[in-house]
Formats: structure tokens, C-alpha cells, sequence
């Protein structure tokens, strides 16, 4: 298992530059909307939200840029796995709640702990 990326909500557009790029040195590599649909499908908030992308050395952080601060938001740790499918398969069997949603290529996988925290599952390749 490895890190793919941690997200996180900021609700100032500016702190992508001032505090991500200026002090932590990371470079935005892209940024792009969520449509309300997908959000809300993915994380129960019916909103468009802007995703900036940023990346250094080996880390990557999605940052989800809201106009109002969000609890249980949009944060999550993405992590790169083996046998996903037992993974979920194992979280279905225990009651953890699994969103999978077909993207039509390929699908995004979310769990969700007991505590609210929020795991998306890729496929090591």
C-alpha cells in the first residue's frame, strides 16, 4: 500500500498560492471543477467545488476550494492498494458504508470509517 494523495478544503482561493506554493514549496499542476452530481454522489454535499491539484517531490494534494467551511467535507487520504476489490468486499461484510461510482474507464472508490474519515481506494498498478 502507498500514499496517492491527501485532500483538503481550504475556503480562501489565495492560500493555494500563499501558503501551499509560497511556504510549502508545492507546484499546482492543474486545477478543475467537481460538478454538483459527482460531489454529492462522492461526498453527500450538493455543491460545484474547484480542485486544485498540487504536487512535491512524491506527495500530491487535492485541494478542494470552498466559499463556506464544510465539516466532514471533502477531506480524504487517497491510498494506491492491492486486491481492492477484497478490500471492499471485506468493508461491505463489516457494514463500513462503500461509494463506487463508474466514471465509465474506470471507477472511483470511497470508505468510509466509523469515525467519518474517508478513504478513496486505487488499484496499485
Amino acid at each position: 500500500m502507498e500514499l496517492n494523495h491527501i485532500a483538503l478544503t481550504v475556503t480562501n482561493h489565495q492560500e493555494i498560492t500563499n501558503f501551499y506554493q509560497d511556504i510549502l514549496g508545492f507546484q499546482t499542476m492543474r486545477v478543475f471543477d467537481l460538478k454538483e452530481e459527482l460531489s454529492e454522489k462522492i461526498f453527500g454535499i450538493s455543491v460545484d467545488v474547484a480542485i486544485a491539484v498540487l504536487t512535491r517531490d512524491e506527495l500530491s494534494l487535492e485541494i478542494f476550494i470552498s466559499d463556506t467551511p464544510i465539516k466532514h467535507g471533502f477531506e480524504h487520504i487517497c491510498l494506491n492498494v492491492e486486491k481492492r476489490d477484497e478490500i471492499i468486499r471485506k468493508a461491505k461484510a463489516m457494514n463500513y458504508k462503500v461509494v463506487s461510482v463508474d466514471r465509465g474507464s474506470y471507477d472511483l472508490v470511497f470508505i468510509k470509517d466509523k469515525n467519518g474519515n474517508l478513504f478513496e481506494l486505487k488499484e496499485k498498478r
